[in-house]
């Protein structure tokens, strides 16, 4: 069964093998790799909360400065395509390790398991087959100029190993959510103020039966998702409606930045029409013909090298070996090429000083035989099988966790939230396949946003700072008065969320690692500061209710305690209740 399975997926894949363009993938990986960069920066930002490395607490004797820099010359090597057959690897190893550091500070997400899998996917696929440092190096030494394509299945197998596992996830595990089952997936977030960062949501969340329908219709737009992406007919509906599901939750909901970049993996669907119409606009209508003998290496390397540049294509390559104007000699010829584009000056200034003509001699030479010559050792249908092997695995282990979530989901008595209140960290649990499938591949049954989530029953915290000396009072940058996350950050309220919440209500450690944090970022000094804790507890909700947005964020804070340092030493004292109301 399996092997004719295996078939019907090659057989599937070899009517496909039509070349595309491979710009999408070189999209892609700028990108992608660019948000890496960004996430990269985040972390150094919290590093002193990710690493417990704050003044004050015992310090981690992990070397973080060290991994960060690697990560992010890693990161920047892709992004530049840069030996991106060895660096994809380290890259690799660097998203695995990070990723247990997210899991254990409480700031990964539904984008880290796609971070996982697409870094492990950039290893094996051609992502680096234009605009990248590696292919202009293939075309100056191959002096071939002709553009690269790559096979349209490539695309479309990608993405069903990146998004379309992460949707049939996330609807398996929406499918035995009592709020997703009762259609009140979306009217709950859109009602508590801790899942937004502004009041934008309270204009649609009265709508009760719109709601109620795209609740279930993203239930089934996730499942058919998988299979839609291989079919003509609807392939364009299926993306329109995945971007704008992602939009719709960055414009709503307090983490834009992971929801936005979910769209990078869209960009594998741009059709070549896209490309093909962008090339005629810019393209110049009377290019200029350069000279070029079929018969000399370094010509034709040369002119490789320069329409690799050339986007815009105005210029002609015209063979005629007795006009050859690409030569050693001539570096006239050099310099008006690269002054064509201001964006290549600096080059073109490097060549009028001869400083390349150290390059061009090596260039000169033509690869041995031994290298051009040498057979490939692994054939084109055996990579296709490996591949088609690897997303049947992928797809049967995703299947096996979802499902075996969704039973648990059936079988655990539970209350509408059901999430328990004491969550234990698996992350770096190796003795599960389960937690190795996800630990490696960011293949889990947590899915996306709100799917395993609290439905609504939570306590929320505010903290306010009073600084004796100035008589001033400060909330912190965590919660409004309203309720609402006042950074649309995810990276920080997700770290602060994770530290103040690890047990129910408060955690004091966290609680003391974020004071220190503020503190130092703001350089306020702990003697003679005082910090008020404010505790919100929001009901559980189980049914639609008009104007409930309201309700919640009318709700009282509560005086749960102060927050000092005596003699360099954290205190915290609970106090009586006291609440302070909310107009």
């Amino acid at each position: 069964m399996i092997t004719k399975l295996i078939n019907r997926v090659t057989q599937y894949i070899d009517l496909n093998n039509l070349p595309s363009v491979s710009i999408n993938f070189a999209l892609f990986r700028i990108l992608f790799f660019g948000h890496i960069l960004f996430t990269i920066y985040s972390t150094n930002v919290y590093k002193g909360l990710i690493f417990d490395s704050i003044s004050g607490i015992t310090k981690n004797p992990f070397p973080f400065n060290t991994f960060l820099w690697v990560w992010a010359i890693c990161a920047a090597m892709m992004m530049m395509g840069w030996f991106t057959k060895y660096i994809s690897i380290v890259q690799y190893i660097c998203i695995v390790f990070a990723y247990q550091l997210f899991n254990r500070s409480g700031i990964a997400s539904y984008y880290s398991d796609l971070m996982l899998m697409g870094s492990f996917l950039c290893i094996f696929f051609p992502i680096s087959k234009s605009y990248s440092i590696d292919a202009m190096v293939s075309r100056v030494m191959c002096a071939d100029a002709s553009p690269k394509t790559t096979p349209k299945y490539q695309y479309t197998i990608f993405i069903f190993l990146t998004l379309g596992l992460m949707y049939v996830g996330s609807a398996i595990t929406k499918i035995g959510s009592p709020i997703w089952q009762q259609g009140i997936g979306l009217w709950i977030p859109l009602n508590m103020p801790f899942f937004k960062w502004h009041g934008l949501a309270n204009y649609i969340a009265d709508f009760e039966w719109p709601l109620k329908a795209i609740n279930y219709f993203v239930i089934i737009w996730e499942i058919l998702f998988v299979f839609l992406i291989f079919s003509k007919r609807f392939k364009k509906l299926t993306i329109f409606i995945g971007i704008a599901f992602h939009v719709g939750i960055a414009t709503l909901f307090y983490f834009p930045e992971i929801a936005l970049a979910t769209l990078i993996f869209y960009l594998l669907f741009i059709p070549d029409l896209f490309w093909n119409m962008l090339s005629r606009k810019i393209r110049v209508p009377n290019p200029q013909n350069i000279f070029v003998s079929e018969n000399t290496i370094i010509a034709n390397r040369a002119w490789a090298f320069f329409s690799g540049l050339d986007f815009r294509h105005k210029f002609k390559k015209v063979t005629d070996d007795k006009e050859s104007a690409l030569n050693l000699n001539n570096q006239q010829v050099f310099v008006q090429l690269l002054n064509s584009y201001w964006l290549y000056k600096t080059l073109a200034f490097f060549v009028a000083s001869g400083a390349h003509r150290g390059i061009l001699k090596l260039l000169h030479f033509s690869l041995s035989p031994s290298i051009t010559n040498a057979p490939l050792r692994v054939t084109p249908q055996f990579k296709i099988y490996a591949l088609v092997c690897f997303t049947l695995f992928a797809t049967a282990v995703q299947s096996f966790v979802s499902t075996r979530f969704f039973i648990k989901q059936l079988t655990t008595e539970k209350a509408v939230h059901f999430m328990p209140k004491k969550q234990s960290n698996q992350s770096t649990n190796f003795s599960r396949p389960s937690q190795i499938a996800r630990s490696l591949f960011g293949i889990n049954s947590r899915g996306l946003f709100l799917d395993n989530g609290i439905a609504a029953k939570r306590t929320m915290i505010a903290i306010a700072c009073y600084d004796s000396t100035i008589r001033e009072t400060t909330l912190l940058p965590l919660t409004d008065l309203k309720g609402y996350h006042t950074s649309g950050k995810g990276a920080w309220t997700k770290t602060y969320t994770h530290y103040l919440y690890q047990n129910n209500p408060l955690s004091l450690t966290g609680l003391e690692k974020i004071l220190r944090y503020w503190s130092s970022k703001n350089r306020r000094t702990l003697t003679g500061t005082h910090f008020i804790i404010l505790k919100r507890d929001y009901p559980e909700s189980n049914h639609f209710e008009h104007q409930y947005w309201q309700k919640m964020e009318r709700l009282p804070w509560d005086t749960a305690g102060i927050a000092f340092w005596q003699n360099d030493t954290f205190r915290y004292v609970p106090v009586v209740k006291d609440s302070i109301s909310v107009k």
